[in-house]
C-alpha cells in the first residue's frame, strides 16, 4: 500500500542504488543492486502537524514510497512522550496532550521527535516532526457558592450581592443567568454582579434558594445562591477599615476598604482633589492609586506624599457613611546615581596627592553617594572620593603608560550605577638636561624620588679612546691614567695639549667649558668615570676653558668629588679634552605679570618672585614649599635638581652669576638643589649653588641649616 505525508513533498524519480544518508535525505549512490525504480522523498527540515488538545493520535507520517519501510522514533526533544507503528507510520501520543498543562520539553505545547524510516540496515532516511497542539475549551468555569442579604426595603437596580467566579475556565465567561423561584425578581451581570430587577415578594426571614449558571464556550457551570430577606434597613454602614495608611513608593495597593451593613455594600469615592489619582473597586473595595506613587515627584493635592481621599460606603437603601483616608507614601531607595564619563590628561612626574580631576555626578540620585569606584588596569595609582575628585596616588611615567582606561561605578542606597569610562591620558613632560644620576630618594620628592632630566648613557671605543656621552652628544678624551702627557699641567699647556690633539683622526679637541664638566659629572656615585661608563681615565682636577671671576683663575672640576673649583691659571691640574658642541641658549624670558622666567631650551619655567630672594629655608621645609607653591595659576612646583639648578647659572658673569631675565636674586648664600651628595654618609650634605660666582658646594642638611629657595615647574 503507498503510504502518503501530510504535507506536500517534492518527488524525485531515480534508480535506487545506495543508501539513504541519514542527513535529511541526501542520497549516497553505492552501487546497490536493486532492479526496481523508487521514489525518494526530500525531506523537509522540519514537518510541521497541528493537532487539538486531548487527542492521541497524531497521524501518518510516513514517506510516499512503494514498498515497504520500517518506521521508529529516533531521536527528539520530546521523543519519550511518542510511540509508532513500525509498518504503518502511525504516530500516537502515549498521554494525550493538555494544552492547560504543557509537558512537553520546552512547556510551549510543541512536541518535537524525529521518525527514523529504513530500507534495510544500511539505508534510511529521518525526519524531524513538530506536533503544535492546539487549544480547545473543554474547561467549565468554576463558581462561589454565595450567601447573600437583601432588606425588605431595597431599591431597584441597586447591588445585592457578588457571584465570586473562582476560575473562568480556558474561555472566557459569555454569560451568567439564575434560576429558582423568585429569580425573575433578580438580575445577574456576566461578571456576577446581583441587583434587584424589582420589588421582593418573599417576607422578612424568607429565603431566595437560586441557581446561578455561567457559561463559556466549553459549557454551563453552576453554583448556589442563597438571598435570605432581611428586615428595613435604617442604618447606614459602619467602617471597620484604618483611617490613616502608609505604602511605598511605585506601589499601586492601598488597601480593601471595608465597612459592615446588614446588606451588600459598595464603594465609591468622593469626586475631586486627591480622590481623582485613586480607584475602588466598586463590590471588594479596594483601594489603589491610578498612578503608581514616585517619592521624588509627588502626586498629591499638596505635593508633600499625603493623599488625603474620602470613601463613600453605601448599601441597597442607598445609606450612606463616609471615611477619610490619608494615605502617606514612604520613600525607597530605588535611584541610582548617575556619573558622567570623563577624560583628562595628567602630565607625568606630577606629585602623589595631587588632584588631577573630578567625575561630575549628575544625580546622587534618593540617597546619598556612599562611594565612587574605580577598576580596570592601573586604578591602583589613583583613588576617588565619594564627591568623585580624584587624586594621584602615585607619579606617572609616559614610557610606562600613556593612556589608562578605567571604569567608575557610583554606589547609594539603591544600588551601583551604570558605569562609565573614565580616560586619563598621560602627557609626556620632555626633559632637555641631562639626569643628575641620583637614583636613590632620601625624602620624598628630592632628586632621587623624581629622577628628572635624560638618564645618562656612554658610549666606549676603545680602539680610539673616546667616550661619547649619548645625552650631550659631547666626545670626550679617555686615556690610561698612568700616562703623564695630560697631567701636571697649568692652564696655557692644557689648552695647548688639547689644540694638538689629534686623537681618533680628528683634530678638533679642545678644553671643555665648566658647563660640560658639571654636566658629565655623575652625582650618583662617588666618581664619574665609573667602570659603567666605560672611562678609564682617573682625573682629579680637570681645567675648564671658562674664566673665573677671579683674575688669572679659571674653573676646575675636581670629577672625584663633584665640585668646581676656581683655581690660579698657573696652578698644574688635569687636561680632559673633549670635542663637539653642547649648547644651552639664553633664551630667559620673563613674565613681569606673574614673575616666572621660561627657558625653552630647558622646557623650564623658573620662579622669580621677591620670596626666591628672600625665602630661606632648611632643605626638607623648601621642598614642602616648592610642593604647595600656587604661581603663574600653576601648582606641580618643585625644588630643582642640581643640574637643573645649575642652568640658570652664568659664570661669565659675577654678583648675580645668573642668566638673564632674572631679578629676584640673593648672592649672600647658597640655594638648596633637590640633590643629596653621594659622598659624605656620616650626614646629609646637599649640592647647593651660590648665585654671587656660580659656585656649588655641599651644605649641610641638618634641621637648623638654611638657604634659599627658587621653585621650578616643567612647561610640558
Amino acid at each position: 500500500m503507498k503510504k502518503k505525508l501530510s504535507s506536500s513533498l517534492l518527488l524525485a524519480s531515480v534508480l535506487f542504488t545506495g543508501c539513504i544518508n541519514t542527513d535529511l535525505g541526501k542520497v549516497d549512490r553505492d552501487a546497490i543492486n536493486i532492479d526496481k525504480e523508487i521514489k525518494l522523498p526530500e525531506i523537509d527540515s522540519t514537518k510541521k502537524i497541528y493537532i487539538d488538545e486531548n487527542t492521541l493520535e497524531v497521524g501518518n507520517v510516513g514517506f510516499d514510497y512503494e514498498g515497504k519501510l520500517n518506521y521508529e522514533i529516533s531521536k527528539g526533544a520530546d521523543a519519550d512522550k511518542f510511540t509508532i507503528d513500525a509498518s504503518s507510520a502511525t504516530l500516537l501520543f502515549k498521554k494525550a496532550p493538555d494544552f492547560e498543562n504543557p509537558s512537553d520539553f520546552n512547556k510551549d505545547n510543541v512536541y518535537e521527535v524525529t521518525i527514523k524510516a529504513s530500507l534495510d540496515d544500511t539505508n534510511s532516511v529521518e525526519q524531524n516532526i513538530a506536533i503544535s497542539v492546539q487549544n480547545i475549551a473543554d474547561t467549565k468555569p468554576v463558581l462561589k457558592t454565595t450567601q447573600a442579604a437583601v432588606s425588605q426595603n431595597s431599591l431597584t437596580d441597586v447591588t445585592i450581592a457578588k457571584v465570586e467566579i473562582l476560575n473562568s475556565g480556558d474561555s472566557a465567561v459569555e454569560s451568567m443567568s439564575l434560576s429558582g423561584d423568585g429569580s425573575d425578581e433578580f438580575e445577574i451581570s456576566k461578571d456576577g454582579i446581583v441587583t434587584l430587577k424589582k420589588p421582593l415578594t418573599k417576607a422578612v426571614g424568607s429565603t431566595y434558594d437560586l441557581v446561578v449558571s455561567a457559561k463559556n464556550s466549553a459549557g454551563l457551570a453552576t453554583a448556589d445562591l442563597k438571598i435570605t430577606v432581611t428586615k428595613p434597613d435604617l442604618e447606614a454602614p459602619i467602617f471597620n477599615s484604618p483611617d490613616n495608611v502608609s505604602i511605598n513608593e511605585n506601589e499601586s495597593a492601598v488597601l480593601s476598604v471595608k465597612a459592615v451593613d446588614s446588606g451588600f455594600v459598595t464603594y465609591s469615592l468622593k469626586a475631586g482633589g486627591d480622590n481623582d489619582k485613586f480607584d475602588i473597586d466598586a463590590q471588594s473595595g479596594k483601594l489603589s492609586l491610578k498612578t503608581p506613587a514616585d517619592f521624588e515627584n509627588p502626586n498629591d493635592s499638596d505635593a508633600n506624599n499625603i493623599y488625603e481621599i474620602t470613601v463613600i460606603a453605601q448599601d441597597s437603601v442607598l445609606n450612606k457613611a463616609t471615611q477619610d483616608i490619608t494615605v502617606n507614601i514612604k520613600n525607597v531607595y530605588d535611584i541610582k546615581p548617575t556619573i558622567a564619563p570623563l577624560e583628562l590628561t595628567v602630565s607625568e612626574g606630577m606629585k602623589a596627592g595631587s588632584k588631577i580631576g573630578t567625575i561630575v555626578i549628575s544625580s546622587s540620585g534618593d540617597s546619598s553617594i556612599s562611594s565612587i569606584e574605580l577598576s580596570g588596569e592601573g586604578s591602583d595609582k589613583f583613588s576617588i572620593d565619594k564627591d568623585g575628585s580624584i587624586t594621584l596616588k602615585n607619579p606617572l611615567s609616559y614610557a610606562q603608560k600613556s593612556l589608562y582606561t578605567l571604569n567608575a561605578i557610583a554606589k547609594n542606597a539603591a544600588g551601583n550605577s551604570d558605569g562609565v569610562l573614565v580616560k586619563i591620558n598621560v602627557a609626556e613632560v620632555t626633559d632637555t638636561l641631562p639626569a643628575t644620576g641620583r637614583l636613590t630618594s632620601e625624602v620624598d620628592y628630592d632628586d632621587g624620588y623624581y629622577k628628572r632630566g635624560i638618564e645618562k648613557s656612554f658610549t666606549e671605543d676603545n680602539a680610539s679612546g673616546i667616550v661619547t656621552d649619548n645625552v650631550t652628544s659631547l666626545q670626550w678624551q679617555d686615556i690610561d691614567y698612568s700616562i703623564d702627557i695630560n697631567k701636571d699641567l697649568n692652564y696655557t699647556q692644557a689648552q695647548a695639549y688639547c689644540e694638538n690633539l689629534t686623537q681618533g683622526g680628528f683634530d678638533d679637541w679642545r678644553l671643555p667649558s665648566s658647563d660640560e664638566l658639571v654636566y658629565l659629572a655623575n652625582r650618583g656615585i662617588e666618581r664619574v668615570w665609573n667602570e659603567e661608563f666605560g672611562f678609564i681615565d682617573y682625573p682629579m682636577i680637570c681645567w675648564s676653558s671658562t674664566d673665573a671671576p677671579l683674575a688669572n683663575n679659571k674653573w676646575t672640576m675636581e670629577l672625584e668629588y663633584g665640585e668646581s673649583k676656581m683655581k690660579p691659571t698657573n696652578e698644574k691640574h688635569h687636561a680632559k679634552c673633549v670635542r663637539g658642541a653642547y649648547n644651552l641658549n639664553n633664551d630667559y624670558v620673563r613674565d613681569e605679570n606673574n614673575s616666572v622666567v621660561t627657558s625653552e631650551a630647558t622646557n623650564l619655567i623658573w620662579q622669580d618672585d621677591a620670596k626666591a630672594k628672600t625665602n630661606s629655608l632648611t632643605w626638607k621645609d623648601a621642598i614642602d614649599y616648592c610642593e604647595n607653591l600656587e604661581l603663574d595659576g600653576k601648582t606641580q612646583w618643585r625644588l630643582p635638581n642640581f643640574n637643573e639648578l645649575y642652568s640658570i647659572v652664568d659664570r661669565s658673569k659675577n654678583n648675580p652669576a645668573i642668566k638673564d631675565g632674572f631679578t629676584n636674586v640673593n648672592t649672600t648664600d647658597f640655594y638648596w638643589s633637590s640633590t643629596p651628595d653621594v659622598y659624605n654618609t656620616d650626614a646629609l650634605y646637599i649640592w647647593s649653588i651660590n648665585f654671587k660666582n656660580g659656585a656649588d658646594d655641599r651644605q649641610y642638611a641638618g634641621v637648623l641649616s638654611k638657604h634659599y629657595t627658587r621653585c621650578v615647574h616643567s612647561i610640558k
